[in-house]
């Protein structure tokens, strides 16, 4: 069978049937309760696979397994101790799982000398809502267009390395990038033509950085990086790699070919860093400096390169 056609398993229930020792201080409490599977395809063994993200499944039983109409269910009872919140965003059976965001709360229940005799358990499917939530997010802080970081963003996170540059002596460098002959294609052919351009050379820039760094639009035919924990004769390797890109890429448009090239202005990040406002200023004057000197060249705080 292949991929494609594999059973497809989807959680359609659960049911809290009771809860055991409850612990508040650790906030853990052992919990008994049943969970329905739906699923298309062949027999299948669902428990198989079957591990809970927020705790370790003490056993589980055999499973029910019924048709209604033409859909096919299996039911199964699980045992299990819970050590932290259910913050799960799916039930890891296996790749054809269908993906849920849960939120949950949990309550004993007393009886009248205030023993603990069960619990109540909830379950509420907020799929919907945290998706829009983390939409919106993505959208406040991404630059729609290319999908990169944002002004804002990146301001944000330069901030933080210039805390971490005073506080820990670490080493950060900005780089401040303008595309060379934007304008030229944007005139000539049109701003479609332009917005293609922005996001093929992102992808381009983007492939020359490392995990750690942060590349940004940050508006028009400029862009930003951040070189998180980077010194300044590994920032001005990285510089110069991101300006051989640029000088190598070729735009395409309609049978036309466009080269582009790129400035760039670096400024360090230190403990003798004043401000986030300076270190923008230095590394735009720096960039400046790269255009009046002929363009598609690196200049730093300190000098061309």
């Amino acid at each position: 069978m292949s991929k494609d056609d594999a059973p497809r398993k989807v959680v359609v229930g659960v049911y809290v049937s009771n809860v055991y020792g409850i612990d508040i201080k650790n906030s853990q409490f052992t919990i008994d309760f049943y969970i329905w599977f739906r699923w298309e395809g062949d027999d299948i063994k669902p428990l198989e696979s079957f591990e809970l993200p927020m705790g370790r499944i003490t056993s589980k039983t055999g499973i029910t397994k019924k048709k209604i109409g033409n859909q096919n269910y299996a039911a199964c009872r699980v045992l299990a101790t819970i050590t932290k919140f259910w913050d799960v965003r799916r039930f890891p059976l296996d790749n054809h799982s269908l993906a849920l965001a849960i939120e949950d709360s949990a309550a004993p229940i007393h009886d009248r000398q205030g023993r603990v005799i069960g619990g109540v358990r909830v379950f509420r499917d907020v799929t919907v809502a945290r998706g829009m939530a983390q939409r919106i997010s993505w959208a406040a802080t991404h630059d729609a267009l290319t999908g990169l970081v944002n002004r804002q963003e990146f301001e944000d996170r330069v901030e933080a390395a210039l805390a971490t540059a005073r506080n820990s002596a670490m080493h950060h460098a900005l780089l401040y990038m303008d595309l060379d002959r934007f304008k030229v294609v944007n005139d000539t052919c049109g701003h479609p033509a332009g917005d293609a351009l922005l996001k093929q050379i992102s992808t381009v820039f983007q492939r020359k950085l490392r995990e750690a760094d942060t590349l940004a639009r940050l508006g028009g035919d400029e862009f930003g990086v951040l070189l998180d924990g980077c010194p300044l004769d590994s920032a001005e390797r990285i510089a110069a790699d991101l300006l051989a890109a640029g000088r190598d890429f070729r735009f395409e448009w309609d049978g036309r070919a466009f080269t582009v090239g790129v400035s760039i202005g670096l400024a360090v990040i230190d403990e003798g860093s004043s401000s986030r406002a300076d270190i923008f200023c230095a590394a735009d004057t720096a960039c400046y400096a790269a255009k009046e000197q002929g363009r598609n060249r690196v200049c730093s705080q300190f000098g061309a390169l």
